[in-house]
């Protein structure tokens, strides 16, 4: 689908509550060490981190966060509707379940709080306020207070929170973790000043037509999950899907013909070889590869290692500034919809 390129919106400002916001997140370290310590002796054995569409792929980098390091839980990150359908056998008093919606009032979502409950687990709810169906149902309520700057938002919030289970749960000096933290809102917003110019680049071509597919790795995969179900389908209504770059060569890539677009978050971590696989493979057939990378976000301070377990939540900013690029390039309103919040669904 092609978009119209002839009218354009103006370019969406940079957040001006995008650093603050950050900020009041990291001021919740208190309520924060207070689950961990809550859950921890029940005994904790599983996490579940529940949400749809954009508030279930914010959880992707806190999950491979523990499935990487820790070795007492097991998380595991599922849609709202299939966790309440397909109830996991392991859900009861020694799990603890993590749900994600921005409104705090998404039907599914909402009824998971109530579903997890009834089994006896510990429930905390990630929202944009308190004093939702969502909220009031949780244990525990963690807040952004952000109508924009909302995945940094959960994701440094669960990143706290992983932090502080690994410590009690299994004994990770996690130190350096919580020592670069602070650091990490004016990081971030360095980050997407510095690339400002390349998304706006990747939204000209973008903008232009073709099918968009997005690929990324590991603890990275939810930008590309956001990217692709929630600013180009739901918002610019364009033809785009995720991919694991594991799996890229295995089907995927026979669709990267000549006017497809290839999106791709490269981390800078122990996956990068698998981005670059499909980097390497892309420029090959199509001249519209775009690559957000991790290797230019820097976080002073931070050991190189700390810094690249930090730095999905850049790149996921990646694709939430190049929805507002395209924005104003196509001249589609990102507020627009066909179906959602018009009719019954």
């Amino acid at each position: 689908m092609t978009q119209n390129t002839t009218a354009s919106l103006p370019l969406r400002p940079l957040e001006a509550d995008f650093i603050p916001t950050l900020e009041k997140v990291l001021a919740q370290k208190n309520a924060i060490a207070g689950i961990a310590e809550a859950v921890a002796s029940r005994p904790l054995k599983d996490i579940y981190f529940v949400g749809c569409g954009g508030s279930f792929s914010s959880s992707v980098h806190a999950h491979a966060l523990l499935c990487r390091h820790s070795k007492t839980l097991q998380a595991w990150n599922l849609n709202a509707a299939e966790f309440m359908a397909l109830p996991p056998a392991r859900l009861g008093a020694s799990s603890l379940v993590i749900l994600s919606s921005h409104s705090g009032a998404t039907p599914e979502t909402a009824q998971a709080a109530d579903f997890a409950k009834s089994y006896g687990a510990y429930v905390v709810s990630l929202s944009q306020e308190l004093n939702t169906p969502l909220a009031n149902t949780a244990d525990t309520a963690l807040v952004y207070h952000s109508p924009r700057t909302v995945t940094p938002g959960k994701q440094l919030l669960l990143l706290q929170l992983v932090i502080e289970l690994l410590e009690r749960v299994d004994n990770v000096d996690v130190s350096a973790w919580r020592a670069a933290l602070p650091a990490l809102p004016a990081a971030l917003q360095q980050y997407l000043d510095k690339q400002e110019a390349v998304g706006d680049a990747i939204a000209k071509s973008i903008a232009k037509g073709g099918d968009i597919y997005v690929t990324a790795a590991g603890a990275n995969y939810g930008a590309a999950y956001t990217l692709s179900y929630c600013y180009l389908m739901e918002m610019q209504w364009r033809n785009a899907t995720p991919v694991l770059a594991g799996d890229f060569c295995h089907g995927p890539f026979e669709m990267i013909l000549p006017g497809a677009h290839l999106v791709v978050f490269h981390a800078d971590d122990d996956s990068r070889a698998m981005t670059q696989r499909a980097i390497d493979f892309a420029r090959r057939y199509t001249e519209n590869v775009h690559v957000f990378d991790a290797a230019g976000f820097t976080l002073p301070g931070a050991a190189p290692e700390v810094k690249a377990r930090f730095a999905a939540i850049a790149l996921g900013l990646m694709g939430t500034r190049l929805a507002d690029h395209l924005e104003h390039h196509t001249g589609h309103s990102l507020d627009d919809r066909r179906y959602m919040y018009k009719v019954e669904y």
